[in-house]
């Protein structure tokens, strides 16, 4: 937890009173909190406490995350596209970095505002600055991961996976219909709504958070941007290449969450959510 307000200490970025100061005490106190209004619920059984969302309050968490998850999204994506160029040669690395930056802020267009794309390529650039001036010479030679793994916090999966899976899900939905006519939102949403539920309950998805009207309407959107919501015979394919894109894309997001776990274990310790470990026992 100290990581994040360290990061957004060291961006400047606006925090509230407990995290003025690194005290521990105001944490728990915000646990107590939400606790009190049934967003948070606290497991006493183990060794430690677990602090976790509500059943059926993932709606309700979804508010406090998005008041702020905006400010890690350059940050996240620059932790994906880190990942793609990693699986290309050092020579296109460069490119394939680039190119997946652009690629990911079009993807995520429905869910957060950017600034102009340049201002936001410069915006890439400060924030890898600060990780290694020397990024760029070892993006070229083939050091992409070492570079999301030297990062002190890793943000991706957490910022981007909710949304990523949302999209995943109205994907399988178009892609699974035989419908040779254009599709409805409505329809996909509502088709969308019940796979959610049942990829969730076979463990396909990480959490309920991505199981979301607005979510799956935004997917719906982002499909019809690219022309993949009309009917005609020839949609097959391109359905599945979108299926294609954002299947690799929750697994680079799979990969950064476990290079985050790792970075939480110390000699013999079990894997531990940062911010629960921290909150603790009160």
């Amino acid at each position: 937890m100290w990581a994040i307000r360290n990061w957004a200490v060291e961006r400047k970025l606006p925090l509230t009173e407990e995290l003025q100061e690194p005290d521990i005490e105001k944490v728990r106190d915000v646990a107590r909190a939400m606790r009190e209004i049934g967003v948070v619920t606290r497991y006493e059984g183990g060794v430690d406490h677990v602090y976790s969302i509500a059943e059926g309050k993932h709606f309700e968490a979804s508010y406090y995350r998005n008041n702020s998850i905006h400010f890690f999204v350059t940050k996240a994506i620059i932790e994906l596209a880190l990942i793609k160029a990693s699986d290309t040669s050092p020579g296109s690395a460069h490119e394939t970095f680039w190119g997946e930056v652009v690629q990911l802020r079009d993807l995520f267009k429905f869910e957060f505002f950017y600034p102009e794309i340049e201002q936001f390529k410069v915006s890439v650039e400060e924030e890898l600055m600060r990780v290694d001036n020397g990024w760029k010479a070892r993006l070229a030679t083939g050091k992409a991961t070492a570079l999301v793994q030297d990062m002190d916090l890793l943000v991706a999966h957490a910022v981007l996976r909710p949304f990523a899976e949302a999209y995943s899900i109205v994907a399988d939905v178009m892609l699974a219909s035989t419908s040779m006519g254009a599709l409805e939102e409505n329809d996909v949403v509502s088709g969308a709504l019940k796979l959610g539920k049942q990829a969730y309950l076979q463990r396909r998805i990480s959490s309920e958070e991505s199981i979301g009207k607005l979510m799956f309407s935004n997917g719906f959107k982002l499909a019809s941007n690219r022309g993949l919501v009309r009917g005609g015979t020839d949609m097959k394919a391109a359905r599945m290449s979108f299926v294609r894109e954002l299947n690799d894309v929750t697994r680079r997001l799979h990969r950064i969450s476990e290079f985050a776990a790792e970075k939480r274990l110390g000699p013999g310790e079990p894997i531990r959510d940062p911010v629960l470990s921290v909150v603790g026992k009160d």
